[in-house]
């Protein structure tokens, strides 16, 4: 499974914090992977719709989440906006976020 993630919109644009990041489940070890997968499922990602949540009422330059999920020869992308209800989905959101986060950290994303 392939995991890419981008955030796009905001105040200020930051080329460096917008481009496209990958995280190769399949690269992991086998733990994380089973989480991986039981994030994805728990979302019903490949259920969603192409865009989930909406622009709040008078908000200009909010960020947009983008997630595309490739795995067993599927690939689906959702944008996903700031008024998204799914916890599950926020739930999956963030865990992209922390790990693009951690990568960025150690330097390899």
């Amino acid at each position: 499974m392939r995991i890419r993630y981008q955030r796009s919109g905001g105040l200020a644009y930051l080329p460096g914090l917008q481009r496209p990041v990958d995280i190769d489940v399949d690269a992991l070890p086998a733990s994380a992977q089973a989480h991986w997968h039981q994030l994805v499922t728990q979302a019903r990602f490949f259920d969603l719709p192409a865009q989930v949540g909406a622009q709040p009422k008078g908000s200009a330059d909010q960020t947009l989440d983008q997630l595309t999920i490739e795995h067993d020869g599927r690939s689906h992308a959702v944008k996903v906006l700031p008024a998204a209800g799914d916890e599950s989905l926020k739930t999956l959101l963030q865990a992209v976020r922390d790990e693009v986060k951690r990568g960025r950290s150690q330097g390899s994303a």
